[in-house]
């Protein structure tokens, strides 16, 4: 396949993967970081090897920009797209709901048809493996991308509260900074 097919086909792709990004309120910051690795690298590997075996390092180098642009934008495409399945019931919902205590959350949640937050897999196993506090902070993390996509698809939050509870904990408490000064965010 010539270059200038797999730098279209990899633009396609890509313009395809950054529009998914957008429409399911994905950070578009690792999109293109991966796409500029795999050019430059795919570049640098491909004009090494040419280089090596006695041809021109600059040829090598546009071969295997090429080639990385074909596979960062394929590549690019089908996480976008994995992404844009996981995230289609927020997108499609009316708003989230967050607040101490994910069963209370999920009770308000399905009463009002509402979104809520789904806890990452592989916490206990992380846990055990590496410990709770890795965990822990892996899992504070989740949330946060969680609740900033929702911020970035301009999803109302309500928000329900303590509870009864004495403090708001690590993942609540991060939830309150982040929506502090989010126009769509309702105490109930």
């Amino acid at each position: 396949m010539p270059n200038w097919l797999k730098w279209l086909l990899g633009i396609l792709t890509f313009i395809g993967a950054v529009a998914l990004t957008v429409l399911s309120g994905g950070s578009l910051t690792p999109v293109f970081v991966g796409m500029g690795i795999s050019i430059i690298g795919g570049g640098l590997l491909q004009g090494t090897i040419t280089a090596v075996n006695g041809g021109s390092f600059w040829q090598g180098f546009a071969d295997g920009a090429a080639d990385g642009a074909l596979w960062g934008g394929i590549f690019a495409l089908a996480g976008a797209s994995i992404s844009f399945i996981k995230n289609i019931n927020l997108i499609r919902s009316n708003g989230v709901v967050i607040g101490k205590g994910m069963e209370r959350v999920g009770y308000v949640a399905d009463q009002l048809a509402l979104a809520k937050y789904t806890p990452m897999k592989g916490y206990k196993f992380i846990s055990k493996v590496f410990g709770t506090k890795i965990a822990d902070k892996l899992s504070i993390a989740h949330n946060r991308a969680w609740i900033r996509r929702v911020m970035r698809l301009n999803k109302r939050v309500l928000d329900i509260g303590l509870g009864g509870a004495v403090s708001a904990g690590a993942w609540y408490g991060m939830e309150l900074q982040e929506v502090a000064d989010y126009i769509w965010y309702m105490l109930f």
